[in-house]
């Protein structure tokens, strides 16, 4: 089956990082499985450059780790300089962290704040 996918993604003439559809979710699964040892899409890619290219600006998820292509969620955490950081002083900074998906988001229990862009 990861052939079939990867055959389909070499005709494609760009992988748009603007279309969430069907491209987004053919890359999360090449970006998936060429994190295996033993991948033959990773090999595949090797053959590639451009696609490997492309695929290259993915991420992976803050929460659930999983790659994706293309940003869902911009997000920031709050950390303290003094306790993460050992600097002195009650400051907070935020750090920016990416979320794969609004399923992520929306769990409970993480520290993470949606950033709007206006």
């Amino acid at each position: 089956m990861s052939q079939d996918v990867f055959g389909i993604l070499t005709h494609l003439e760009i992988l748009s990082v603007t279309d969430n559809g069907l491209e987004e979710q053919a890359a999360r699964l090449i970006l998936m499985d060429s994190r295996k040892e033993c991948s033959l899409l990773r090999e595949a890619l090797q053959l590639r450059p451009a696609l490997a290219a492309i695929l290259s600006h993915g991420g992976s998820c803050a929460l659930c780790s999983q790659a994706f292509l293309t940003t869902w969620l911009e997000c920031v955490q709050f950390i303290s300089l003094r306790k993460d950081m050992k600097v002195s002083g009650p400051q907070s900074v935020p750090v920016r962290a990416l979320l794969c998906s609004y399923s992520c988001f929306n769990q409970s229990g993480h520290m993470y704040y949606g950033v709007a862009s206006v």
